[in-house]
């Protein structure tokens, strides 16, 4: 038995989600001109329990992503959701307890994490990158500035799933040379969990640059500006003070307000046979996998409940919180 934790790499990016979460996204938006907007948020009955829902979600995932050694067992090791599944929903079943529609209810507990990293690891791996990219584009102008604005004009008008498809379509040799690299079955689905991951991150990030494009611009050519730089204050400052705070707020309504469509275009792929592996449990291939039991199994009903209980209700919850912010954050900023 082994004497250390056990932790893969999309373990270490979840922890990294949960983070940036509690480290970076939450004091965004209670920060600064968006406090009130944040208090709106959070004082609507909506916001509570979206919220609320959302952090319970968040702790199933991490507890997916815990593997103790005295849990371990098996190519990737028995987590400690694993455990309080297999002592809740597997233990001694009655007869009238359907367990194919049992099993389907673990199998959507399991697709918990991936959902998390799906709609929140690959936005946050670019998230830096891609406020620095537009940032640079606004202060720059000119021929730069109107080249990175033409490529994110062309990248957004393409449909996520469209582009989502190519870009996994140009990522075949890197997850082949992942699956290759951490092997056995499990570990080739997260390897290709990770590149999804990525692909998805970058889907969004096109919108968020020209924003910031858009605004850095919009800042750097207001007469308040051209105030301050006579009083001798350097442009550095102007965006450490006064640009930067505001930018971080868009990207953090940007993040929440991604974290739903990222999830579908994920349900998509998966069902389509295009995105996750189906050792990889998730919306998309759990959905498919219940459909599909669902043809032959007389109570279709409760299999197709219980796929789509837990990863129905997080979506729901996403899509509420998403939309709560985005409207009372968009009436603020008008």
């Amino acid at each position: 038995m082994s004497a250390h934790v056990l932790m893969m790499f999309t373990d270490a990016l979840y922890f990294g989600v949960c983070g940036f979460i509690f480290v970076v996204l939450l004091p965004l938006l209670r920060a600064g001109p968006a406090r009130a907007a944040w208090r709106r948020v959070s004082g609507s009955e909506t916001g509570v329990v979206s919220m609320l829902l959302l952090g319970l979600f968040l702790l199933i995932g991490l507890a997916d992503s815990l593997h103790l050694p005295q849990l371990m067992g098996g190519e990737r090791g028995t987590s400690v959701l694993d455990s309080l599944l297999h002592r809740f929903l597997s233990g001694d079943r009655q007869s009238y307890v359907n367990p194919v529609a049992v099993s389907m209810l673990e199998q959507s507990f399991k697709g918990v994490r991936s959902a998390w990293l799906v709609g929140m690891g690959g936005v946050v791996a670019w998230l830096p990158l891609t406020v620095l990219a537009g940032v640079a584009a606004g202060l720059a102008g000119g021929v730069l500035g109107r080249m990175v604005g033409f490529a994110c004009d062309v990248l957004d008008a393409i449909p996520d799933v469209l582009l989502l498809v190519m870009l996994l379509f140009a990522a075949q040799p890197l997850i082949g040379a992942l699956a290759e690299y951490f092997s056995g079955a499990v570990n080739a689905g997260e390897a290709r969990l990770l590149v999804i991951c990525i692909a998805l991150g970058f889907v969004r990030g096109p919108a968020l640059c020209r924003r910031v494009r858009a605004r850095t611009a919009e800042f750097m050519a207001s007469d308040a500006v051209a105030a301050a730089r006579c009083m001798g204050v350097s442009d550095a400052q102007l965006l450490r003070r006064h640009l930067l705070p505001e930018l971080a707020s868009m990207a953090a309504v940007a993040v929440v307000t991604a974290f739903p469509m990222l999830m579908v275009a994920e349900a998509v792929l998966s069902y389509l046979g295009m995105g996750l592996d189906p050792v990889t449990r998730s919306l998309g291939t759990v959905l498919s996998d219940a459909l599909a039991i669902a043809a032959t199994e007389p109570s279709a009903g409760a299999v197709l409940m219980a796929a789509l209980l837990p990863l129905g209700l997080m979506l729901a919850a996403a899509s509420l919180f998403a939309f709560s912010v985005s409207s009372t954050f968009g009436r603020e900023r008008h």
